[in-house]
C-alpha cells in the first residue's frame, strides 16, 4: 500500500464519518488506522501522525 492510498483511505474514512457522534466517529477512524497500520507494519498513532502532517502541508 503506497503512501496515497494510506492517505486516500483515512480522508475517505473522515468523510464518512463527519456529523455523527464524536466518540462514535473517533472510534471508527483510530481502528481504521489501526488496521491500515498493522498491513503496512506501523501503528495506529503512525498512521494518524502521517495523515494529519500530509493534511496540513498546504497550510503554510
Amino acid at each position: 500500500m503506497t503512501a496515497a492510498e494510506i492517505y486516500e483511505s483515512m480522508d475517505a474514512c473522515i468523510e464518512r464519518h463527519k456529523g455523527i457522534d464524536f466518540d462514535v466517529a473517533l472510534r471508527a477512524v483510530r481502528a481504521h488506522a489501526a488496521e491500515l497500520g498493522r498491513s503496512v507494519g506501523r501503528t495506529e498513532d503512525d498512521i494518524l501522525s502521517f495523515y494529519f502532517k500530509m493534511s496540513h502541508l498546504g497550510d503554510h
